[in-house]
C-alpha cells in the first residue's frame, strides 16, 4: 500500500512509500490504513488530498513516472494535523502555544516523576526496618 498525491512543488503525482521500520513502530493494534493515515498527517502538509493505493494499482513501467497524474478518486482523503502528542515524538511543535502546552506537560510530567522517586525512597527505608523486625521475632 503506498499514498499517491498532487504534488504542488512539482505539479506531478508523488508516491509515498512507507518504510517499513516506521509501520512497525507505530501501535501494532492499527490496521494498515490508519498507519497510513497517520503517515500522511505526519508527512503531507496538512489539508493535502491523497488516496491510499494498493501498489497493483500502480503503473509497473517507471519510464514515463514524472508524467504520471493523480485523479482523485471517491476515496481521497485530506490530510490532518497531528495530535499535540505526535508533534511533541517527532520534533513537529509548530507554535507557541503548542509550546507552552508541551513545556506544562513536562512539567507535570517531571513532577510526576519526582514524587514516584519520593516515595520509592520513602518506602526503601521503612523497607529495613520492617525486615529487623521481622527478623527480631523468629
Amino acid at each position: 500500500m503506498r499514498l499517491i498525491y498532487h504534488n504542488p512543488e512539482t505539479g506531478i503525482a508523488a508516491i509515498l512509500t512507507p518504510a517499513p521500520r516506521f509501520m512497525a513502530s507505530l501501535p501494532h493494534e492499527w490496521t494498515e490504513e490508519k498507519k497510513l493515515i497517520h503517515l500522511a498527517d505526519k508527512d503531507l502538509p496538512t489539508g493535502t488530498k491523497y488516496e491510499i493505493v494498493s501498489n497493483a494499482d500502480l503503473p509497473n513501467d517507471r519510464t514515463f513516472r514524472g508524467a504520471w497524474e493523480y485523479t482523485a478518486g471517491e476515496n481521497e482523503k485530506v490530510s490532518d494535523d497531528l495530535s499535540l502528542k505526535f508533534k511533541l515524538k517527532y520534533n513537529k511543535i509548530l507554535s507557541a502555544e503548542e509550546t507552552v502546552i508541551v513545556e506544562a506537560e513536562k512539567s507535570a510530567i517531571a513532577a510526576s516523576v519526582a514524587a514516584d522517586a519520593a516515595r520509592l525512597a520513602e518506602e526503601e527505608k521503612v523497607r529495613p526496618a520492617k525486615d529487623m523486625q521481622n527478623a527480631d521475632s523468629n
